[in-house]
């Protein structure tokens, strides 16, 4: 191996001889190729979660003085997590006028550059957007990894996030992208810049990282002519790198591992009540700013001034409790295909305060009202609203979370752990007496891993029971 690669590093290093910036071909026009290429390596990818919708609300914004164009705080906060990560895909919130944009270099489908281009032509992503890709790094390449198993293809917004966020996990499915047409070239940069960021010392010794990266001035414009031996090396000196990385970097099935991660983020996606919403979101980001703790409190003045309503959005959408989780997400693996015994956290860290709760406990009727509105209008009942109805026993929404379920096209499993934890509070017999029951409950073993299969025989039993439960309640 060492010998192999010493050979390419002679060939590479002959071939290549110097690397080389695009000044050297001021003025020249570039060929129909070039520019055929230059278009092909600047195409973003643009995910289907919601695309159309996503769409339209950018297209429905207005920018403000600086031409940023940015979705507000209640219309960002009101979209599930798939629905984000498209948003921030395809849009960069932050402008900056780029007089370069669009123009291709000569033979640039000759060359493999130091660096990737824009994403966009003059827009950029905002601090909330590289936020979005960073705090949720393992939900983000689950879903690069889906869009590139399904169009073998990795848009340039795509290899610019995979190495911000260092996803050195997704080495073997560059490698392997690359390898189909050993077309996009970009491929490689992303493979160096990964070696770069995480300082690999082999490549950081390298004549290709001194032609490339010794200069900052310069890495912008510098390339290496694209040939066999430098093609060869990269992806040689990236895949000695992966090897090398410690083994929870680097897991083999990561892929089912991250299904069921999107899984459990999208079970965690919140219910955003309208009642001034955008209002209540800007105090929260105030009382932030002017915390000096880990909880984000409003202050007795701010927070009595406010109408019912708005303290039910307030409460709905924030945890004033902080209470540091350092075990971290329970994830069953598969859970998508799976009804579990509890339902999951809502606000990481933080839960909901004595004051919270009392709110909800001392206006138990307006809040069920409230919840019931937000369900029909948007036939989805979110995290925090499951919390609610389990904690003040509102059995009297049995029929709305039976129909929400079935509008759900029977994907939220979450709704049946609902009605099962109902007819366990209130000691409902029937269940307690079922199989089901028994193996969700009673199994002996962590109830916040504990789960039935989903299938169509247990949720049709959960449904009938929770049915049969709810007429009981109705007679009496």
């Amino acid at each position: 191996m060492k010998r192999t690669l010493l050979i390419l590093a002679a060939v590479a290093v002959y071939a290549a001889s110097f690397a080389q910036t695009d000044d050297d071909e001021y003025g020249k026009q570039p060929s129909k190729e070039s520019q055929a290429y230059h278009a092909y390596r600047t195409k973003i990818t643009r995910p289907p979660y919601g695309l159309e919708k996503i769409l339209a609300l950018i297209k429905a914004t207005k920018g403000d003085e600086e031409d940023n164009v940015a979705l507000s705080p209640k219309t960002y906060e009101g979209l599930s997590f798939r629905e984000k990560f498209t948003y921030n895909m395809v849009h960069g919130e932050s402008y900056a006028q780029n007089c370069d944009a669009g123009f291709a270099n000569i033979n640039e489908e000759k060359k493999v550059y130091a660096v990737l281009p824009g994403a966009f032509e003059e827009e950029y992503w905002s601090s909330r957007q590289e936020k979005f890709f960073e705090n949720n790094h393992d939900s983000v390449v689950a879903l690069m990894t889906a869009s590139i198993g399904r169009t073998h293809r990795v848009g340039v917004n795509f290899k610019r996030v995979i190495a911000d966020i260092n996803a050195t996990e997704m080495i073997p499915l560059l490698i392997s992208t690359y390898n189909i047409e050993k077309k996009d070239h970009d491929l490689l940069t992303v493979l160096m810049l990964l070696m770069l960021n995480n300082k690999y010392q082999p490549f950081l010794a390298s004549v290709s990282y001194k032609k490339l990266y010794a200069d900052k001035e310069t890495r912008w414009k510098t390339y290496l002519n694209f040939n066999s031996a430098n093609e060869a090396l990269i992806i040689q000196r990236a895949t000695d790198f992966y090897n090398g990385l410690p083994f929870a970097q680097k897991e083999e099935v990561f892929l089912p591992v991250n299904q069921s991660l999107l899984h459990y983020n999208d079970r965690r996606d919140i219910s955003m009540p309208s009642y001034g919403l955008e209002k209540i979101l800007a105090l929260i980001e105030q009382a932030r700013q002017k915390q000096t703790g880990m909880s984000t409190v409003l202050s007795p003045e701010i927070y009595s001034a406010l109408p019912l309503r708005e303290k039910f959005t307030y409460h709905m959408i924030n945890g004033e409790s902080y209470n540091q989780n350092c075990s971290g997400p329970v994830i069953i693996q598969d859970e998508e295909k799976k009804i579990l015994a509890q339902l999951p956290d809502i606000f990481g860290d933080y839960g909901w305060s004595v004051r919270q709760w009392g709110f909800f406990k001392d206006n138990r009727d307006s809040v069920i009202l409230f919840m019931t509105a937000s369900a029909v209008s948007s036939t989805r009942i979110g995290a925090n609203f499951k919390w609610v109805i389990e904690r003040l026993n509102v059995t009297e929404m049995i029929p709305l979370l039976i129909t929400t379920y079935r509008n759900s096209q029977k994907k939220d499993h979450d709704l049946l752990t609902v009605l099962t934890l109902l007819m366990q509070d209130n000691k409902y017999q029937p269940f307690l007496s079922s199989g089901i029951y028994q193996q969700l409950y009673e199994s002996g073993g962590s109830r916040s891993r504990a789960y039935i299969d989903f299938n169509a025989s247990n949720e049709a039993q959960i449904i009938q029971y929770a049915t049969d439960f709810y007429g009981g309640l109705a007679k009496k």
